[in-house]
């Protein structure tokens, strides 16, 4: 259920209403706004300081559950398949794999023509399925913004 608002001249635009409830919150200060850390700082100072969106996800939580699972999911496949070389205990602890990973920070900017999208990133894969709204989104309002000028 796609949803969107007008809240204190900014079009909020999500696939569903607790974003943007959650938005409108924040902008009325009943709950408190995100906060970029130290990293994401240094990675927002390197980025154009005009931009449509912007994309923060952090891909350590997720390697660190996926390598928490693999030798469940490893042993389950070696005991169907004990032909199978696979090692259980080769897999990375998931603190140590993630330790020199940093939050991807993206941002989508309007250059006249052209739409251009910059991406600071520390596992970047071809698509960043968190920052993927943020794509679809910078999109939507490029639209609006061209219309309302119509």
């Amino acid at each position: 259920m796609p949803t969107y608002a007008i809240c204190d001249d900014w079009l909020v635009v999500s696939y569903f209403p607790q974003p943007v409830q959650g938005f409108i919150l924040r902008a009325k200060k009943e709950l408190p706004a995100w906060e970029p850390d130290a990293q994401v700082k240094r990675s927002l100072e390197q980025m154009p300081k005009e931009f449509l969106s912007v994309s923060v996800s952090d891909p350590r939580p997720s390697v660190k559950q996926i390598l928490a699972l693999a030798p469940l999911i490893g042993g389950a496949v070696r005991s169907f398949l004990p032909e199978t070389k696979f090692d259980v205990g080769s897999l990375p602890n998931g603190h140590e794999a993630t330790k020199h990973l940093f939050p991807n920070v993206s941002v989508a900017c309007d250059e006249g023509k052209t739409l251009r999208f910059h991406t600071r990133a520390s596992l970047g894969l071809p698509i960043d399925v968190a920052g993927a709204d943020s794509y679809i989104l910078a999109l939507a309002a490029i639209g609006f913004f061209a219309a309302m000028d119509r």
